[in-house]
């Protein structure tokens, strides 16, 4: 995914049409004074996938990590495996438990998410 107005997944900035939403940028150490506008869209597919890329550094770098953490074509569910593979070995396995209490083992998963965000 490039930053362009070709794709379809894209950055949306600038100024804002009718009927969108402007968001101005609401971080601590903000230096931007870019607007990024959001809108509303339907769809006449019962399924609309979307990709979000996260980056400090710059808009290109959220594309980059787009594409290498959720290459073109890869299904939904097969990120939904990669994820849970990957929680499972490199988080959860590294706590061991001797009980088999459902309640309690609902409890240590997502605490163990929380301490590892």
């Amino acid at each position: 995914m490039e930053p362009s107005p070709s794709h379809t997944a894209n950055v949306f900035k600038g100024p804002a049409a009718a009927g969108s939403v402007r968001q101005t940028p609401r971080f601590a150490n903000s230096s931007s004074s870019i607007d990024y506008i959001s809108g509303f869209s339907t769809f006449d597919a019962p399924f609309v996938s979307s990709k979000v890329g996260i980056s400090w550094i710059s808009v290109k770098k959220a594309c980059q990590n787009v594409n290498d953490q959720i290459p073109a074509g890869t299904k939904f569910s097969a990120v939904v495996q990669n994820t849970k593979t990957a929680w499972n070995t490199d988080i959860l396995s590294k706590i061991t438990t001797t009980t088999t209490d459902a309640s309690n083992l609902n409890l240590l998963h997502p605490s163990l998410y929380f301490i590892n965000i």
